[in-house]
């Protein structure tokens, strides 16, 4: 008996689906007292046929010609009942003769072609600055608001412009070990989502006999499902049932199908991005007491006795600048889950307020008030503050609940360690680097540590422009590697893209950051002494800025790839073997250019390291074992 073509136009209705009856595919449908299966090989034949220019992905299982039988009655039964609707999903015509068998075409997943296999690089690096253009200016906001505290102290004192060094290595500086936070968040958030993209269909296929390996297999006429909006949906299912209120029940109604998913889905990332928000208001709490009660004494232990004439005006831009803590860790939790669902411009937004805000507050309480560096902490504290607050509304626009928190179980935190601890120990060792430069310079007097301030503010502004790019490769590398569109090779395509707009990039940087100190000292400093110091540095400033773009891209994807063991061993060694020749240089009397030039080999290192790791047949790139995907189990 032939198959009656179905259009895609047409419809099942139900009357009242006992949605209460439907077990989910953690439970075995062969346990079900009031459903007919039985016991059977798994499908002789299966095949996997993509559709052209289809998003979506056809498993096609071949099942026994009894289940036209099936069909007919589903079809009578679908004619007579009126009610509620769920999409049938269309079958080619076929004729089928006796003893033949039909095919069956399920729709397992969707098929994402945000980076395709065949496609251009130039379009790919079109996509790719779609995302991270709004993400630059994400990065920028921080090293901006400090950027104009350097430029705006500096016009009024060279001995409040050198406190800046060791205020913003407590404020700025120790901030980014916290990076480890965001990182985590993007990543969990990311990766769940692209691993999430295919459990459901799977699943249901695999509950249902069709995979290979399977013991069971029923009387299926067709299942079929679809994935529209990034909404899973079951269009129809029929089988042969021993009561036909469970055929009903069967074919699913999209809503309780889809809420059953989506709901389960979405709690998962909210209950991550819960206890990731509790583990950043914990530490801001910690580092608000910290700086409170022990502020001054870091400040003094960091300059010596040589500069304790700095610590005064250090530790009150501390003190202000500490209050916000809790707000700047919980707004960087709340922007990398925005971020991780591949949404820049939503905390683009929140930024583009805040920098308008400090940037008023600085012309205000320091220019016409004259405050000096206690006004700029208050207007760079307020900015972050209402920052985190927009940060934060703009995740609960996204449907999650991000004043929600959680404390997290043993096992959670077990895991969040796992990811955590490695990328802390990056960002130790890179901060602890960037900190060591600031301590050895802070004992060649004020105006060198004056122009170090300058030219480090200035390194800051404008090495995070790279900082996109990995968050880029965060973001998407993830669907490549464990996704249902999993595909190294458009992985290696996407990091050959992100490369080539790092060089761009960094060539850019380079030109642009040296010119500025060079040509317009006077935006940051009327001092000559301080001028003259900088013009030293200009060199190995444009070729430590040059290579940071690539060296982000790099690190970004194996940050994506789960290589934490390793990218967390090589930046220890390299910030080990930068301390070294920093203790070097400074002793040997190299002066401001001998800490600069370590920088340039701190920053190389790094490269190189990367580089030649994402090459090694055991990379994460180009070891299929690595990522390869476990046996799918019906529970």
């Amino acid at each position: 008996m032939p198959f009656k073509a179905l259009s895609h136009a047409s419809h099942f209705h139900l009357q009242n689906p006992d949605l209460r009856r439907f077990s989910p595919p953690s439970t075995s449908f062969s346990n079900s007292p009031n459903t007919r299966f039985r016991n059977s090989p798994a499908p002789s034949r299966l095949r996997i046929s993509p559709a052209a220019n289809d998003r979506r992905h056809r498993l096609t299982a071949l099942c026994k010609s009894s289940s036209q039988e099936v069909l007919g009655e589903t079809q009578d039964v679908a004619s007579e009942n009126g009610g509620n609707g769920a999409l049938v999903s269309s079958f080619e015509e076929e004729d089928v003769g006796e003893g033949e068998e039909e095919a069956v075409e399920v729709v397992v997943g969707p098929k994402r072609k945000e980076f395709a296999a065949d496609q251009s690089i130039l379009n790919q690096m079109k996509k790719i600055v779609m995302f991270s253009g709004p993400a630059t200016a994400l990065w920028i906001c921080g090293p901006l608001m400090s950027l104009i505290d350097t430029a705006v102290i500096g016009q009024g004192s060279s001995l409040e412009l050198a406190a800046l060094g060791p205020g913003t290595v407590l404020c700025d500086n120790m901030s980014y070990v916290f990076m480890f936070l965001s990182i985590a968040t993007s990543n969990m958030v990311a990766t769940a989502l692209a691993r999430k993209a295919m459990d459901p269909a799977l699943n249901w296929v695999m509950a249902l006999g069709l995979m290979p390996g399977s013991n069971q297999s029923c009387e299926l006429g067709m299942i079929g499902f679809c994935w529209q909006d990034n909404q899973f949906m079951a269009l129809a299912l029929a089988g042969w049932w021993h009561n036909l209120e469970y055929a009903h029940a069967c074919c699913f109604v999209d809503t309780g199908f889809r809420y059953h998913f989506q709901s389960s889905d979405k709690k998962e990332v909210q209950h991550q991005i819960s206890i990731l928000l509790f583990i950043g208001l914990a530490c801001g709490v910690l580092m608000l007491f910290f700086m409170k009660f022990l502020g001054a004494w870091a400040l003094t232990a960091f300059t010596g006795p040589k500069n304790a004439h700095l610590v005064p005006a250090a530790n009150t831009y501390v003190q202000i600048r500490g209050l916000a803590w809790p707000a700047v860790l919980i707004g960087w939790v709340a922007q990398s889950a925005s971020l991780g669902m591949k949404d820049s411009w939503g905390p683009l937004k929140a930024l583009a307020v805040a920098s308008a805000v400090n940037v008023t507050g600085h012309v205000v309480l320091c220019t016409l008030l004259g405050y000096g560096i206690a006004g700029a902490a208050w207007a760079t504290m307020v900015s972050q503050v209402i920052a985190a607050y927009m940060m934060i509304e703009a995740l609960n626009k996204k449907g999650f609940k991000a004043y929600s928190i959680s404390v997290p179980s043993p096992s959670e935190l077990l895991q969040i360690f796992k990811l955590a601890a490695p990328v802390f120990v990056t960002m130790v060792s890179k901060v602890s680097f960037y900190s060591l430069i600031i301590y050895f310079s802070t004992s060649m007097g004020t105006h060198t540590v004056a122009a170090h301030q300058v030219m480090i503010q200035m390194y800051s502004m404008c090495v995070v422009w790279g900082e996109p790019l990995s968050q880029t490769a965060q973001s998407f590398m993830p669907e490549l590697m464990y996704g249902v569109d999993r595909s190294l090779s458009k992985a290696q395509t996407l990091l050959k893209s992100l490369l080539i707009i790092g060089v761009i990039l960094g060539l850019l940087l380079g030109i642009v950051g040296t010119s500025v100190p060079a040509l317009f000292p006077n935006i940051f400093t009327p001092d000559p002494s301080v001028m003259q110091q900088m013009h030293k540095v200009l060199i190995p400033f444009f070729f430590a800025l040059a290579v940071t773009p690539c060296t982000h891209s790099l690190e970004g994807t194996l940050l994506a790839g789960r290589d934490l063991k390793f990218l967390s061993l090589s930046m220890s060694g390299c910030f080990t073997l930068g301390a070294i020749i920093l203790w070097l240089v400074s002793n040997s009397g190299y002066g401001l250019p001998g800490c600069w030039c370590a920088l340039v080999g701190f920053q190389w290192a790094r490269f190189f390291l990367s580089l030649r790791r994402l090459l090694s047949p055991n990379g994460v790139l180009f070891s299929e074992e690595r990522y390869e995907l476990g046996k799918l189990k019906a529970a």
